[in-house]
């Protein structure tokens, strides 16, 4: 057959189509292999694909690709195009000993390529030329170059324009049919949709072919279905995965609002945050939820501290630490500004994929505190890469601000407990919290038949270091004694400040007495050193009372009470010791508390009284004074001495109210003896330490004289030596006073002193009233009579009545009259008496 022969052309035609179709076969399927992988192959790269093999299988020399422009108004030539012999620069290397360039194939080549430079950026109209009649009518058309400067210059003899859309209708079924022109058919919205337009050149002068219009037609059609369908499948798998973040963000925000349930929920921080963790760790999908605290350390370094934290599997904690302190570094200043933080392990330098341990990637989103950085939320994987959208990340961040508000309530809270079970000065626990933890610990005692102890600790005189220094030294006492303190007890031991300079101490776990006791010593000890506190060095003792579970009581109340019996009994022993707590002290702690609770309506109730003790003239064996005592008849405990209940009367505040009772009583009492025509008397009035030390007592002396209208110089007030030397200054000051307005002024219990004769002589004193100490020994003790001898001497040389207390035999008058003391008092000349039986005494001694 002959290469004219009709049935030869068919054959060649028939081996064009077969090479299209596998080149359209090949492409599709290397489309479809590449996009399950989802690296499919664009439309522009596929184009290029079939322009290339469209021209190598047809023989066109060059092909581009016309695309519509944004605004569909207009097609522009695109940079897609197919220079015919543009092979693989090896193809190209000379041959037969010519040169590249003088090869046909390059001044070819180098035409087309000029060709093509030159139709880019071009832009057609619809209806204009070739393409713009194509894009009207969205069929393939066929036409011979007539330009002859085209022609000559590249020589092209012709060009095929294809269209490309997506659209599976057939174009042949809307070509004009039954007399309709084609502008009358349905293509507006064809054309709205059309791809593009694949345009051939070729150079021979090649004719028209029908069949070969058509196949092509058929490719771009096809390539146009192919791309409908991609485009279809890209939006499914967008579809599908939006579908996938919308279930993703629904079941993270019910996490999320489940998280901030549990936050809301549970009242302890600690199994709120556990829980709600948990729940983020489900909901999100990661194996490790944390929550670290960030501190900027006094060197200037970071510190990162996982306070909560939940793990499917926890790692090491030391090296988990590590990675937050790494990662903490790198990213500390975007925490600060709020700003969430991504890591990838795949996405750093191999050598910092080791600072993150074996975790994948890891999601830190800041936790602020009033205003401040605290620290984050971490959520860490180490199974995948986890991926995190914008509004996944709004969420969690969300949920970290619920976490530290979360965190600030419990600190608010945390520091609210505490403050309610601590003391503020010392931030000790208080008696709150002492009282449950003695409770605790009975019950852990009784279980274990193990014993226990209460120990009672006050501070002696600690009053004195705050009205003389001031209270921030006195504070500055308490907050070095509470430091010492501390050191004495054992792990497991508890102080509490009970209140004031007074302590209880909880010892949960002893053996025996002895235990309690060796601890007593240690702490006598730690104390005994000086406190150094602004320049003064403050010596300071403290009592301590001892109470043994389950001796001594078998519940707190009990324990802490018999504990504060054995205090006071040291308080009344000299105070700086201890004691352990005896059955016996309950009595007297029994009579202490009925004499407490009685006192302050003892005058109300008439049940104090003033007893009145006669001093005697030796010589003459006259009256020459009265000393009015105070006793008081408790209705059930019976008479009350004054050795008791005036210091009791002093710590209760009441001494004011008694002493202004006794001298408006014994002034009365002394007018009234007057104004029945007795011998004017003076009558004798103690003065307490206290007593003496308030700033209204003359104002008081005075409004009673006043009421009573009893002469100042029947008034005799007697004060102690020790209440003398209290201050100086002070006591000189007031006994001036007092005897400016005529009082007389006596010094009681002489003698027994270390200052009394320097005191004679710098004070204003009128009496002295010599100790009974000294009478009691007055015929045994030869220095007892010296010294009386002398007393007398003194009183006679500075002008001083003298007056011996405590004579009670004969012989102690005798002696006393033998030494020239004219004044004696004692129960041999009269016992106390009431007003009554004194006034009776009073007339037999007018009388004789």
């Amino acid at each position: 057959m002959t290469a004219s022969a009709p049935g030869w052309r068919e054959q060649q035609r028939l081996l064009v189509q077969i090479k299209l179709l596998r080149c359209l076969a090949r492409t599709i399927c290397l489309d479809r292999d590449r996009s399950s992988q989802e690296a499919s192959l664009t439309l522009p790269e596929i184009w290029k694909i079939v322009l290339r093999q469209v021209c190598e299988a047809t023989q066109w020399d060059y092909a581009e690709v016309w695309l519509p422009m944004a605004d569909r108004l207009a097609l522009a030539c695109s940079s897609i195009a197919y220079v015919g012999n543009d092979t693989p620069e090896e193809s190209l290397r000379p041959k037969d000993g010519l040169r590249q360039r003088d090869t046909p194939l390059e001044s070819l080549r180098d035409r087309l390529q000029e060709w093509r430079r030159e139709r880019q950026g071009l832009v057609v109209l619809p209806g204009d030329g070739l393409l713009g009649r194509v894009w009207r009518s969205l069929h393939p058309q066929w036409e011979k170059i007539t330009d002859p400067e085209i022609a000559t210059r590249y020589e092209l003899g012709g060009w095929l324009a294809v269209p490309v859309t997506a659209n599976d209708t057939p174009r042949s079924s809307l070509r004009p049919k039954d007399g309709l022109r084609q502008r009358d058919t349905p293509l507006e919205s064809l054309r709205d949709r059309l791809m593009g337009v694949l345009v051939f050149f070729t150079q021979s002068d090649r004719q028209p072919d029908a069949e070969i219009v058509e196949l092509l037609d058929a490719i771009a059609t096809q390539l146009g279905m192919h791309e409908q369908n991609r485009q279809a499948d890209v939006a499914t798998r967008r579809r599908q995965q939006a579908e996938s973040e919308r279930r993703q963000r629904d079941r993270l925000l019910w996490g999320v609002a489940k998280a901030a349930n549990h936050l809301l929920a549970h009242a302890d921080c600690q199994t709120a945050v556990d829980r709600a963790l948990e729940t983020l760790s489900k909901a999100a999908g990661v194996d490790r939820v944390y929550i670290c605290e960030c501190q900027m350390q006094l060197d200037g370094s970071l510190s990162a501290i996982v306070q909560f934290e939940w793990a499917k599997n926890a790692d090491d904690e030391s090296e988990f630490s590590a990675r937050e302190i790494t990662l903490l570094n790198e990213h500390y200043a975007s925490l600060v500004a709020e700003a969430p933080v991504r890591v990838v392990a795949s996405e750093l330098p191999p050598s910092r994929r080791s600072a993150i341990d074996d975790t994948i990637s890891v999601l830190m989103l800041p936790i602020h505190i009033e205003g401040k950085f605290w620290g984050y939320l971490g959520f860490g994987d180490s199974r995948q890469v986890r991926e995190w959208s914008r509004s996944e990340i709004a969420i969690l961040q969300e949920i970290a601000t619920s976490f530290g508000s979360a965190l600030q309530r419990h600190r608010v809270e945390t520091s609210i407990r505490h403050q309610a079970f601590h003391d503020a000065l010392t931030d000790l626990p208080n008696r709150t919290l002492f009282d449950l933890r003695l409770s605790w610990a009975i019950a852990d005692a009784c279980a274990q038949t193990h014993q226990l102890a209460v120990m009672f600790l006050d501070l002696d005189r600690f009053k004195w270091i705050n009205d003389t220094l001031g209270h921030p030294v006195g504070d500055e006492v308490l907050r070095q004694m509470v430091q010492r303190l501390q050191g004495c007890l054992r792990d497991g031991d508890t102080i509490a400040r009970w209140g004031g300079d007074e302590f209880v101490l909880l010892l949960p776990h002893i053996h025996g007495v002895e235990d309690a006791t060796h601890i007593a010593q240690r702490i006598l000890g730690a104390v005994q050193p000086p406190f150094a506190i602004d320049n003064h060095q403050l010596h300071v003792s403290c009592s301590i009372g001892i109470a043994v579970y389950p001796q001594d009581g078998e519940d707190g109340a009990t324990l802490t009470k018999n504990a504060d019996v054995a205090l006071y009994q040291v308080k009344e022993q000299g105070r700086n010791n201890y004691q352990l707590y005896q059955p016996q002290m309950s009595a007297e702690a029994t009579e202490t508390l009925a004499l407490r609770n009685s006192l302050p309506y003892a005058i109300a109730r008439q049940e104090l009284s003033i007893y009145y003790h006669p001093q005697f003239n030796t010589e003459t064996g006259q009256i020459t004074g009265m000393e009015a005592l105070t006793h008081w008849q408790h209705p059930e405990l019976g008479a009350i001495s004054p050795q008791v209940f005036i210091p009791l009367a002093e710590e209760m505040g009441l001494i004011d109210a008694i002493g202004r009772w006794v001298l408006q009583t014994a002034c009365a009492q002394n007018k009234a003896w007057q104004e029945r025509g007795f011998p004017p008397i003076c009558i004798a009035v103690n003065l307490s330490e206290r007593q003496f030390q308030q700033p209204n007592l003359l104002e008081t002396i005075c409004q009673v004289l006043e009421e009573t209208q009893l002469d100042p110089q029947f008034l005799e007030l007697e004060i102690t030596e020790a209440t003398a030397l209290k201050n100086l200054d002070f006591t000189r000051a007031t006994l001036a006073k007092m005897q400016d307005i005529g009082i007389r002024i006596t010094m009681d219990d002489f003698g027994i002193g270390y200052a009394s004769l320097s005191l004679l002589k710098r004070l204003p004193f009128n009496k002295v009233k010599i100790d009974r100490s000294f009478i009691r020994e007055l015929t045994i003790d030869a220095s007892d009579t010296a010294t009386i001898d002398a007393i007398l001497a003194l009183g006679r040389g500075l002008n001083l009545s003298v007056v011996a207390e405590g004579v009670e035999t004969e012989e102690h008058r005798d002696l006393l009259r033998d030494l020239c003391c004219k004044d004696i008092q004692g129960y041999l000349m009269s016992l106390p008496l009431n007003a009554e039986d004194a006034t009776q005494l009073l007339a037999s001694s007018v009388q004789l």
